[in-house]
């Protein structure tokens, strides 16, 4: 039988080499390979048209969205304090820190209705009154007084 021939041990340091630099062009090829692939699928998984009808359920929740966030924008630049603003069928409900109700109109522009709001709540206040609640809806403010 014949004895296998050992490595030189310079050879042997070459050859650990060798496999530790290709086992990591490998590593780096599948890795590659794998990404291309993903991002070919996610480029083949979209519709190559765009739809030239809306979905209207969801345009109208982005405007109501876009509403409720306008109107807090408004209440913070007119330094109005508030907890919530909810959007109701056709008008916002808005809940001042004091627990008033005000209500706006979504027909209405939404900036002027914030202007006559911080006009009433400057004037009731020089008066010494508090509202439940002011409904904005209308040509004239209804007012309602608390007791």
């Amino acid at each position: 039988m014949k004895k296998k021939k050992e490595l030189p041990r310079k050879r042997r340091r070459f050859v650990k080499k060798i496999i530790f630099y290709l086992s990591i062009f490998f590593a780096i090829g599948i890795i590659g390979i794998g990404y291309a692939s993903v991002s070919l699928w996610n480029t083949f998984r979209k519709p190559l048209y765009v739809s030239p009808v809306p979905n209207l359920q969801l345009a109208q929740a982005d405007q109501g969205e876009i509403a409720i966030a306008q109107i807090e924008a408004g209440l913070h630049k007119k330094q109005i304090e508030f907890t919530s603003v909810s959007r109701q069928s056709d008008s916002y409900l808005i809940v001042l820190q004091d627990g008033s109700k005000v209500t706006f109109s979504s027909q209405k522009d939404i900036m002027s209705q914030i202007a006559s709001l911080q006009y009433i709540l400057s004037h009731l206040t020089m008066e010494g009154r508090q509202f439940s609640s002011l409904d904005l809806r209308f040509d004239q403010p209804v007012i309602v007084i608390k007791p």
